[in-house]
């Protein structure tokens, strides 16, 4: 099985302007864990197989690139933001830079 390697990855995060306000965005870098996914196996005869898995993420650290956002976000709103954006709309994108870096394949 493949070690996580880690990798930073400059984020635009979504904030919201104040209850029920317009939606923002401010950036950060991100530094992250990343394990490769698994491609399925086939049956054979001594077991049934294995379904695979996709790549694995993990939030290391969170760093706003405009100091004022801590005096606006505690450390941990910070970390769910990026943890979400992780998740959902930067996970195709931070698959891609770690996947780059991992093989020196940048055009």
């Amino acid at each position: 099985m493949a070690k996580p390697t880690e990798h930073t990855i400059t984020a635009d995060l979504p904030r919201q302007l104040g209850e029920g306000g317009d939606t923002d965005h401010f950036k950060a870098d991100l530094t992250f864990s990343y394990l490769p996914g698994a491609p399925p196996s086939r049956p054979t005869a001594s077991d049934g197989g294995d379904p695979g898995f996709g790549p694995e993420l993990e939030l290391i650290k969170v760093v706003p690139l405009d100091g004022r956002i801590n005096l606006v976000f505690s450390d941990g709103e910070l970390k769910v933001m990026a943890e979400n954006w992780l998740a959902d709309e930067g996970y195709g994108m931070a698959c891609q830079h770690a996947e780059r870096e991992r093989h020196g394949d940048w055009e």
